[in-house]
């Protein structure tokens, strides 16, 4: 084919997509994309904070702009265990821009900003006074309409507080978030071992955030940018991470791309392209070897593939891997059955180079200044350098490590069965609408598989999230609390929220 009918067949292919980043089409082979895991302050979601007095101690809470009447429902958010207020961050800036309501969002005992006197009470009696003494104090015991919103732990303490006499009268809506009484206390037998995964100790609060959206926590870089230093203290200071945003600097790493097979550095974690970007660069990477690679030669090297003597080389560029292919055939044939029965590779050539471990392991055979891998190292290599990206090494002990948890969920373990016990029967109970969000179709029990066909509440499936579904959809919940709103008339939707067609957004 002439160049001129290369050119006429591209011109009827349709247009390549475009690059994410001019940056990528300069990057050397094995060269790392990174995110920016730099922090953001609270301050850009919600308007203002109150630290509120109780008789258990002082509760953080956070709240976003009053609503247009007295009368519009507060939407209080109960996070989960080892979360905090923060977390509904992205859902409140969503919320507030469908309906008109006002956020309110609460540092649970034990979390966030939250000091009270004994923190490690956790009884489910103890959080749901909690709840009700914040509430009071902070509308001078006469609250507005309220609509209880909980994920998992959350949801539990919404659950009891919906029932609780002091705010029975006040909540006029129940929504909780991928918590099923039958589901949870399944999964409570894994859930020390669950939390021993978890690393103890992080250097920056870049790195937390960076292994809070690599180990799938929380999918949303941006809600975890939020999120995630309201969940860790400086060891130094004792004070919560967040207190360190606003004037954050990054912690000074350069994370140099280094042009290699081998495995990155140990304080490194080693960023993982995009689904697109990875698309677009092996588009790239193909067209770059089409043009590179003269039909003669493809042709040429085809032909002498049959033959003895002749290398045939070609690049792997979804590995980063260069590898370089051909050999005698009577050594491929030698390495064949060799790779068998494992007793004659030292006598077909005991010239191993000695500064690449993975070739020799695969074939020892090889002469040290021969041009060739065979196909099985070029698969182990690539194995090789997958398993690096595996567990980033980036966390840990030692004095370099200076945030740690807000709080040790390990030790917690004696009221986990008292959050979630009997909590199918009271939220099905309950006096107000009600609305269950899941992140999984299987997620119901059977007490709850009956009361959804009978009719008895909202069910919503959630999917492409994980446990935080408020954090990695945050828009998909808002909209579907907004729903769940308005379908019952305990607000108006906004002047953004008019064109959305919230009413008739899907249910189950």
């Amino acid at each position: 084919m002439s160049s001129l009918q290369k050119t006429i067949m591209k011109n009827k292919l349709p247009p390549r997509m475009p690059r994410s980043s001019g940056i990528a089409k300069l990057a050397p082979f094995g060269a790392a994309r990174r995110k920016d895991y730099t922090p953001v302050s609270w301050r850009q979601y919600f308007q203002k904070y109150e630290d509120v007095e109780t008789e258990g101690g002082t509760f953080r809470v956070y709240l976003s702009p009053e609503p247009d009447h007295p009368s519009r429902p507060r939407i209080v958010t109960l996070h989960g265990g080892g979360y905090s207020a923060l977390s509904w961050s992205l859902f409140t800036e969503e919320i507030t821009n469908m309906i008109h309501c006002q956020v309110v969002s609460l540092d649970i005992r034990g979390h966030g900003e939250t000091k009270v006197k004994d923190p490690d009470d956790l009884n489910i009696d103890t959080l749901v006074r909690d709840v009700e003494q914040v509430i009071l104090k902070l509308y001078n015991e006469e609250p507005p309409p309220l609509i209880l919103l909980g994920h998992s732990m959350g949801g539990a303490i919404a659950v009891r507080a919906a029932h609780s006499p002091v705010l029975d009268h006040y909540v006029q809506g129940l929504a909780v978030i991928d918590v099923v009484e039958g589901t949870a206390m399944e999964a409570l037998a894994s859930m020390q071992s669950f939390l021993r995964g978890r690393p103890t100790h992080f250097k920056s609060i870049e790195h937390a955030i960076e292994w809070c959206v690599r180990s799938g926590q929380v999918r949303n870089v941006d809600s975890a940018k939020v999120s995630m230093p309201s969940q860790i203290l400086n060891c130094q200071t004792g004070l919560l991470a967040t207190n360190e945003v606003e004037s954050y600097s990054s912690d000074g790493t350069v994370y140099t791309p280094v042009a290699t097979r081998h495995a990155p550095h140990a304080d490194r974690i080693a960023e993982e392209s995009d689904d697109n970007d990875h698309d677009n660069d092996e588009t790239d990477a193909t067209d770059a070897k089409h043009a590179k690679t003269d039909e003669n030669d493809a042709v040429h090297s085809k032909n002498d593939a049959h033959t003895k003597n002749d290398v045939v080389q070609s690049k792997s560029y979804t590995a980063d891997v260069e590898c370089k292919a051909g050999n005698d055939m009577n050594n491929a044939k030698n390495d064949e059955s060799n790779a068998e029965n494992g007793t004659n590779i030292h006598k077909i050539d005991e010239s191993i180079p000695e500064n690449d471990e993975s070739i020799a392991k695969n074939d020892e055979s090889i002469p040290k200044n021969d041009e060739s891998i065979t196909e099985n190292a070029k698969i182990d290599e690539i194995n090789d350098d997958d398993a690096h990206f595996a567990r980033p090494n980036a966390v840990g002990d030692g004095t370099t490590m200076k945030y740690k948890w807000r709080i040790d969920l390990s030790r917690t373990e004696k009221h986990w069965a008292g959050w979630f016990g009997g909590l199918s029967n009271a939220f099905l109970h309950t006096r107000a609408p009600r609305l269950l969000l899941l992140a999984s179709v299987d997620g119901l029990d059977r007490e709850l598989t009956v009361g959804q066909m009978q009719g008895k509440f909202q069910m919503q499936v959630l999917t492409r999230c994980g446990h935080a579904v408020h954090e990695d959809t945050p828009g998909e919940v808002a909209r579907v609390v907004a729903s769940f709103a308005l379908r019952h008339r305990l607000t108006s939707a906004t002047e953004n929220g008019e064109h959305m067609n919230l009413v008739s957004a899907p249910g189950c």
